[in-house]
């Protein structure tokens, strides 16, 4: 450290004998303008034991290590995440190069040529096939294929976000990418007998269950539902308080200590004094410079009673000094809005949206009426198991 404040060029760090902050990841390492080449070598070095002399920006740097420790907590979390992204990344291609050459994947090429044939101008422009070539096989697999059809649906869900390129490598890895991996790897789960370990097989009927409590939902539910404009104008006009904008005021406001000081404040407004002029007197803290304020119903617990002799207020009538809380206020009011009805062309979304709810709790609540009257015969009650759990609840 004593060489390092003698002899260094860098007078900034020889000033503190030569240290520098931590060193712990490539963020924390570039801010100090510092390479990440170096930063390997310095990683390298136990305690104590000094680097080479290291070309960088401004000359040649030997360092030596003073200490080490674990990096700070937020960044190891970082790390982690990254780390086991890559892991997984790795295992993934791995792993789908195993079940390529095991279920004997192959291109088609007649497939690969009429797309070629029929690429369009960019990787994320739609792709047209006749009816008959989207029959064209592409990839064939022990115990399946893919057609181009299977290709052009995917592409379509995907083209805008993961674009392909549209030459005899792009094709293939696309298919790779996107076809290949669900499909190989439900196959090898089936191979493996995946689908017969209990955990699975519970998680697959508890699957089932809800996509059929699903299914049922989009059958009796979803599609009954009267969403057209004629049912959402209807509910606009009958729930006027749910599209009513809520009463809202803006004042402005001198809050003062003391009721003195209030009295002075309101009799140099009485003579001409602007309100903003003496805004800076005023004792409310996060307040504009001009001492405005706006309120309305949600901001009351704000506000308080200041909210309250607002409302009672009339616009530019000059109110104080009105006791609070806080302090004693002056106050004139600017402007009242509110207590009108939105237009059914801004409300219209609202609408939609409450028509849709309320519909879907009738018809939910009728489909389960309808399901206890049919199955009442074989819903079991246990009466006694009912008062245990409700007494357990009381204890």
């Amino acid at each position: 450290m004593e060489v390092a404040k003698l002899r260094s060029t860098d007078r900034e760090t020889a000033s503190l004998g030569g240290l520098l902050d931590p060193l712990y990841g490539r963020g924390n390492i570039e801010e100090h303008g510092m390479s990440v080449e170096v930063a390997e070598v310095l990683f390298e070095l136990a305690v104590g034991e000094l680097s080479p002399p290291m070309e960088t920006g401004d000359g040649y740097d030997i360092f030596q290590v003073v200490s080490e420790g674990p990096a700070p907590y937020g960044y190891f979390m970082i790390y982690s995440q990254v780390e086991l992204t890559k892991a997984s990344r790795a295992r993934h291609e791995e792993l789908m190069e195993e079940m390529v050459a095991q279920f004997g994947v192959q291109l088609d090429q007649k497939g690969v040529a009429l797309l070629l044939e029929r690429a369009p101008s960019s990787g994320t422009d739609p792709l047209n096939l006749a009816e008959q070539e989207q029959q064209v096989v592409l990839c064939r697999f022990d115990g399946g294929q893919f057609t181009l059809k299977d290709f052009v649906d995917t592409y379509d869900s995907v083209r805008r976000f993961r674009p392909a390129r549209f030459d005899s490598s792009g094709i293939a890895e696309f298919v790779y990418k996107e076809l290949l991996p669900s499909t190989l790897m439900s196959r090898l789960a089936v191979k493996q007998g995946v689908v017969q370990d209990s955990a699975v097989v519970a998680w697959l009927d508890a699957k089932e269950k809800t996509m059929l409590i699903a299914a049922l939902k989009e059958r009796e539910v979803d599609s009954k539902i009267d969403v057209r404009d004629e049912a959402v104008r209807s509910y606009y006009e009958s729930h006027p308080a749910l599209f009513t904008k809520p009463e809202q005021v803006t004042v402005e406001e001198i809050l003062c200590a003391t009721r003195e000081e209030a009295e002075d404040v309101l009799k140099l407004i009485r003579n001409g004094e602007d309100v903003a002029s003496l805004a800076e007197r005023s004792i409310r803290p996060d307040i504009r410079r001009d001492g405005r304020i706006h309120m309305h119903l949600y901001s009351k617990t704000n506000y308080g009673a200041l909210y309250d002799e607002a409302m009672k207020a009339e616009v530019a009538e000059l109110k104080g000094p009105v006791q609070l809380e806080e302090g004693y206020s002056v106050f004139r009011v600017i402007e009242k809005m509110g207590l009108e009805p939105d237009p059914f062309e801004e409300a219209s979304s609202r609408a939609r949206y409450w028509v849709r709810v309320e519909e879907e709790k009738k018809l939910i609540n009728a489909l389960l009426l309808s399901l206890k009257e049919k199955y009442a015969s074989k819903i079991v009650l246990f009466e006694e198991r009912l008062k245990r759990m409700n007494a357990e609840a009381v204890i």
